[in-house]
């Protein structure tokens, strides 16, 4: 049931890079994940009575 809540955000996206494109895509997942964490850290913050565990997943790599 967790996976049919309509703020559920699931891609999957294939895609055809070359080295330069690979190590871009993978920087911007860098970033992504420390403003991540930098959101968490703000809501930690404000400390709302009303919290719920979330949990962040992403995957990038060369298929076979």
């Amino acid at each position: 049931g967790t996976l049919e809540d309509p703020d559920v955000v699931l891609t999957r996206t294939p895609l055809e890079l070359d080295e330069r494109g690979f190590k871009k895509l993978n920087k911007l997942l860098a970033k992504t994940h420390e403003q991540t964490l930098a959101i968490a850290a703000e809501s930690a913050a404000r400390q709302a009575e009303e919290v719920f565990p979330t949990e962040l997943g992403m995957l990038h790599f060369k298929r076979g």
